[in-house]
């Protein structure tokens, strides 16, 4: 939403970073589309894909590409296994992240 008047914008992305007892920091991401990790261990059900096949685009705008995809188990504290299907390894970034948009379609 845009209040044209003073030119600003009440819309954005929200970001909430997760602290959990793993070696891997993680974040949940309201304006990403895709589960994304940047460690291709744990990866499942992975097929590598083709250089150029799958490009994100990062918050500084710029694009890394996707080397695989496929399924993380992500254990939590409480006991719960979050299943992030269709995951890609991007091993340019340095969080992980988990869409929420994603598991919001995924009944989450």
């Amino acid at each position: 939403m845009e209040d044209k008047k003073n030119g600003a914008s009440s819309s954005g992305i929200y970001v909430i970073e997760i602290n959990l007892a793993t070696t891997n920091s993680w974040v949940f991401d309201t304006g990403c589309g895709s589960h994304i990790i940047s460690n291709v261990q744990g990866l499942r059900k992975s097929r590598r894909l083709a250089k150029g096949k799958v490009d994100l685009r990062v918050g500084n705008g710029a694009k890394v590409a996707a080397l695989a995809v496929g399924t993380y188990s992500l254990s939590l504290p409480s006991g719960l296994v979050l299943e992030l299907n269709n995951c890609y390894f991007v091993p340019a970034i340095t969080k992980n992240i988990i869409s929420v948009s994603v598991l919001d379609s995924e009944g989450f």
